[in-house]
């Protein structure tokens, strides 16, 4: 996916790129694919959903995780 702000809408630091200002964070932004995860939800973290995001996306009470931190079984690698 091509980077543009839509993948900023929800995002807590969305307020910079209103009113023509943008986010600290943009131009160094890379998109990514990640598991999210609700934290206080319980492990195992069994998801097959993926949301396409931009690595600094910050939302509240979510975490978005790599794949690779997560074993097979959905519980946090050591």
């Amino acid at each position: 996916m091509e980077k543009c702000k839509e993948l900023c809408r929800g995002c807590h630091s969305n307020i910079y790129n209103m009113d023509g200002r943008e986010c600290r964070e943009y131009k160094e932004a890379e998109v990514v694919q990640r598991i999210p995860i609700g934290v206080n939800q319980d492990p195992p973290f069994k998801t097959t959903s993926y949301t396409t995001i931009f690595d600094c996306y910050n939302d509240k009470q979510i975490m978005y995780v790599k794949d690779e931190n997560l074993d097979g079984h959905g519980f946090w690698r050591n």
